[in-house]
């Protein structure tokens, strides 16, 4: 199964609707044009709705979903130092996890590690686990962008001052304990919340 987030709303890419979307609007789709003209209908309409997209192998599906779009790699992290703290950005007066696209050849690991000394200036940071990937699209220019992000746990010891990337936008780099972690996560994207709320329930 495949989420795709846009703004508050999501298609479900999968074979069999689990009890959680059965209240999902649910298309049907045969080919990869069908999938387009989904998309083209999906993309400018103004209200939120939720849809799930079915109607040939999911592999299949979501590979001619994603040939609909420019499609780019991030990668990035939830970090957590010794004191139970975890690390989170403010950008856009909203709560996000560090991250940023990958490099040409570079792994999902090695950058998800640079971009959160980049923008936050911690350091030595360990990766612990890998945790779900996200998919979101958002228009660039004229171009609409599938933007797949692959996200690790991660730990640190560093105690140093953050320092927040200004030129990417980020106005607080800072640690937050586990309630009002679990705050920031509610307040911000669909993506995040949906993906990384569990962890923070008690």
């Amino acid at each position: 199964m495949y989420k795709v987030f846009y703004n508050n709303s999501v298609i479900v890419v999968s074979e069999k609707l689990t009890k959680d979307e059965l209240s999902l609007q649910t298309i049907q789709v045969l080919n990869k044009k069908e999938v387009s003209v989904f998309l083209d209908k999906f993309l400018t309409t103004e209200k939120s709705q939720d849809f799930y997209l079915y109607g040939y192998n999911t592999e299949e599906l979501f590979e001619d979903l994603k040939s609909c779009f420019q499609f780019i790699e991030a990668a990035g992290g939830l970090v957590q130092n010794n004191l139970q703290e975890y690390l989170f950005i403010n950008r856009f007066n909203i709560w996000d996890l560090p991250k940023g696209k990958m490099k040409k050849n570079e792994l999902p690991e090695d950058a998800a590690v640079r971009e959160v000394e980049e923008e936050c200036g911690v350091s030595n940071l360990l990766i612990t686990n890998n945790l779900p990937s996200t998919y979101h699209i958002y228009q660039s220019e004229n171009t609409f962008v599938l933007k797949k992000t692959y996200w690790y746990s991660m730990f640190t010891e560093d105690r140093g001052e953050l320092i927040p990337q200004l030129e990417e936008d980020i106005t607080e780099a800072v640690w937050l304990d586990k309630k009002k972690s679990k705050t920031a996560i509610q307040s911000s994207y669909r993506s995040l919340k949906e993906n990384f709320l569990p962890l923070f329930q008690d």
